[in-house]
């Protein structure tokens, strides 16, 4: 689907807001901002008003992305592309630097060999259609309560920030157990 209505003028290092919302940022890059703008109406429809920003360059990042990770307690990132390495791994250095209670919840590839099909089977098998990538984000926008209970217990203190996004939160599809948790952090 096509991500812009009009000629659309590209400047290199500048982030472009596609829609400006109140209750969540979402960071797109590449395929996955056509697939965001359709998860964003599935938000809209459960009154979930996120922001959605395509991020076009990762290197340099702006400090425009920096200023909104500030404003937000929750974001999201979105990429085709390995969980490791990508424009999660960049929002989830700054957010350790800059702001450390923002909660962060990345959608991308696994970092592990995947199987072989066409780009529509690849895109559902991951989770990276507009309608998973929804669903997702009204999974983990629901169950924000649950960071609240994971900062109280002592365990979550010795975690690092990194680790926590990436192992607990990028995994979150309900409420975790208490052994939950504790099988999650033995693989970190």
């Amino acid at each position: 689907p096509a991500v812009y209505e009009k000629d659309y003028d590209y400047k290199f290092g500048k982030p472009v807001t596609l829609k400006h919302g109140k209750d969540l940022l979402i960071l797109s890059t590449g395929s996955m901002v056509a697939q965001s703008l359709i998860a964003i109406k599935i938000l809209e429809e459960k009154g979930i008003d996120a922001e959605l920003i395509n991020v076009h360059t990762l290197k340099p990042l702006s400090q425009q992305i920096v200023e909104k990770l500030k404003l937000f307690n929750y974001v999201v990132t979105i990429e085709e592309h390995s969980i490791i390495g990508g424009l999660n791994s960049i929002i989830a250095e700054k957010i350790a630097t800059c702001c450390p209670k923002t909660n962060l919840f990345p959608i991308a590839l696994p970092d592990a060999f995947g199987p072989t099909g066409t780009y529509n089977y690849l895109l559902d098998y991951h989770g990276l259609t507009g309608q998973k990538i929804g669903q997702k984000i009204l999974r983990f926008f629901q169950n924000r309560n649950f960071d609240k209970w994971l900062k109280n217990m002592s365990l979550f203190k010795s975690i690092s920030t990194y680790k926590n996004n990436i192992a607990l939160i990028s995994e979150l599809t309900g409420p975790l157990t208490y052994n939950d948790l504790i099988k999650k952090t033995d693989t970190i």
